[in-house]
Formats: C-alpha cells, structure tokens, sequence
C-alpha cells in the first residue's frame, strides 16, 4: 500500500511540474466529456415522425451530418492526450512519418482547433450549436495552446 502512495505522490509532483502537458491530459478529458453533451440543438423536420427536436452528440447515429468531422475534433483531442500519456508515464514515443511527438501534439490540437472553428461559419439554418460544441471548441484550443508550451520548454528538441 505504501508503494502505491508513494508512486502516486510522485505523479502528482510530475503533473504540478509541467503545467502544459497536465494542460493537454485535461483538454483530452473535457473532449470526451463534451463529444457526449448535444453538438447541436433545435427542431428539425422529419418526413416520417415531422418536426423532431434534435440533440445530437458526435457519437449519435441519427446525425450523419456531424459524422465524421465533429467525431474527429474529439478524437484528436483524446488521442492527443493519450499520447502525451503513453509518452509520461509509460515512456513510449509516438511519432508518425517525420513528424516527433511534440510535433505531432501540435498539429493534432492545430488541426482540431481548425476544424472547430469552422463549424461556426457552416450554414446551420435553425439549428444552434450546444454546448458540446462549446466544450469541445475549448478543448481543441486548449490542446492546441498547451501543446505549443509543451513544445516550446527548454532542453526539448525538435523531434521531441
């Protein structure tokens, strides 16, 4: 029990002493909490059952329309912090063609953030955006920033 404790103590210490990485762990959980919250809110009509409200999360199989590119800003978001994970606690480097992990960080919260802020210029009609796109929105900048401060400390590389 006491290794336990003490392993647990010093991950604690870790996790205070990068703020950033803590920074992109918690974005990757606000992505998963927010990709089950509605993306979208309104009516909409249905031929078969008329007007319907919708309520529509990225998983949810009655809106095609958000799949898969709202599906893929949470996915970034969550598989960039598993990353960083896999990196700080199991010391498995990820990294994919030329790009090393730091880089691969930052374009994976780049590229999310990108994505998100273009579903506020899309043609939506009646339907408004919930506030799993709101969270969602702030997860991918939040990755994005704190993937950039990881990536910008002193003694790291270019390649991570």
């Amino acid at each position: 029990m006491r290794t336990i404790a003490t392993a647990f103590r010093k991950a604690l210490a870790s996790l205070r002493e990068n703020a950033s990485e803590t920074g992109v762990m918690l974005a990757g959980a606000l992505a998963l909490v927010a990709s089950f919250l509605p993306f979208y809110e309104g009516e909409a009509f249905d031929q078969v059952a008329g007007v319907r409200t919708l309520d529509a999360n990225v998983w949810s199989r009655d809106s095609l329309v958000l799949f898969p590119v709202a599906t893929l800003i949470a996915i970034l978001v969550i598989v960039a912090a598993v990353l960083l994970l896999l990196d700080r606690f199991a010391d498995v480097e990820a990294s994919v063609l030329i790009l090393g992990p730091d880089q691969l960080l930052v374009w994976m919260g780049g590229f999310a953030t990108l994505l998100a802020i273009v579903y506020l210029f899309q043609d939506k009609g009646d339907i408004n955006l919930g506030v799993g796109y709101w969270l969602l929105l702030l997860a991918a900048a939040a990755s994005l920033a704190c993937s950039v401060l990881t990536a910008a400390k002193p003694g790291r590389t270019a390649t991570g």
